[in-house]
């Protein structure tokens, strides 16, 4: 008969997200979760699987509260969802009183210490982000919001070239406001 697992698994998965958003992937190791979790290494691996499985599951938990999701509201205008997934990813950094950034972003210049597959998936993440907000944009064309003109490749990138820097800033500027503060600076000149 199988041993009951001694743990909360869900709690053991928020701890490991946060221990690689605060310290990063190369800087988290098995033996330090198992101690932190009071598990044995073979527990660790019959749970997780891997130290990279449970980073993709990590990344998984931490996208739940993604802005971008914002990008996918109906109700609202391209330029209305684009204004607002910014305006959110502003709340959910200064609500962030560990002002620890984007676990994501965090991690992207790790991909040296990580195995390729993993950091592909990391960078796999940016590349949905700059998709969907280049759709957004294309969106905004068809809807009349957004000139036709425009390159939309270029101003995705620019979007989350802005996301990337509100993400990293934030580590450092707390204010709700003055992080929106950016984003509406940023968002306006670019016509949003």
């Amino acid at each position: 008969m199988a041993r009951a697992r001694q743990f909360d698994r869900e709690a053991a998965l928020d701890l490991a997200m946060n221990e690689f958003w605060q310290k990063g992937y190369s800087a988290v190791s098995v033996k330090s979760l198992c101690e932190q979790l009071g598990i044995t290494r073979s527990s660790f691996y019959h749970s997780f699987g891997s130290l990279d499985a449970l980073f993709e599951e990590a990344m998984g938990l931490y996208l739940r509260y993604n802005p971008m999701l914002e990008l996918e509201n109906p109700k609202l205008t391209a330029v209305q969802a684009i204004r607002r997934c910014f305006k959110v990813l502003c709340k959910l950094r200064a609500k962030d009183k560990q002002h620890r950034g984007c676990l994501i972003i965090n991690n992207l210049n790790e991909g040296y210490a990580m195995p390729v597959k993993t950091a592909k998936s990391l960078q796999a993440k940016i590349d949905n982000s700059i998709n969907a907000l280049e759709a957004t944009v294309e969106r905004g064309k068809v809807e009349g919001l957004i000139s036709p003109a425009q390159n939309s490749r270029a101003l995705a990138l620019c979007l989350q070239s802005l996301a990337t820097g509100i993400n990293t800033l934030s580590m450092q500027v707390h204010s709700e406001e003055e992080l929106w503060g950016i984003a509406d600076t940023t968002l306006s000149g670019l016509g949003f």
